[in-house]
């Protein structure tokens, strides 16, 4: 929950507000949680023991408690599809677009950035009755208590 601020301020209501379909009954952004340090050394490298959110609590909370029209402009803009930015390496490169800093209170703009941007169409969405992924294990792949661990 302290990352809400990132958010919209919509959406930080419906992350902080302790009457939100997203606290309640699941906790989704809890302020107290586990962290997994099996073979690891420093806090950083811990695993965050959170609840996976569930797409459709997210979605229907989303639907029925997010009014789209309180969302400004650049709030809308960011959430829709642009070109894609690839960045190339060029070392005698001047082009300075994509260099100032959008978070100037956290970090500076860069000054000499040695690359050149392209911006390339995205690709079009996928038909909707086709899906982009299909999660699944790789063949041979084993699961379950016989298997060794990690």
């Amino acid at each position: 929950a302290s990352s809400a601020k990132l958010f919209p301020q919509c959406y930080q209501e419906l992350i902080l507000n302790s009457n939100s379909p997203l606290r309640h009954p699941v906790d989704y952004f809890p302020t107290e949680f586990g962290l997994d340090m099996e073979g690891k050394r420093a806090d950083w490298e811990g695993i965050v023991l959170i609840p996976f959110i569930d797409e459709k609590v997210l979605l229907e909370a989303e639907r029925t408690q997010i009014n789209p029209q309180r969302l400004r402009k650049e709030e809308v803009e960011r959430n829709t599809l642009g070109p894609v930015l690839t960045f190339h390496y060029d070392p005698n490169s001047k082009e300075n677009l994509f260099c100032q800093s959008t978070l100037p209170h956290h970090f500076t703009s860069v000054t000499a950035s040695k690359s050149r941007v392209m911006l390339v169409a995205p690709p079009p969405p996928f038909p909707a009755d086709q899906k982009g992924f299909t999660a699944s294990l790789t063949k041979g792949t084993t699961t379950g208590l016989a298997n060794p661990l990690g």
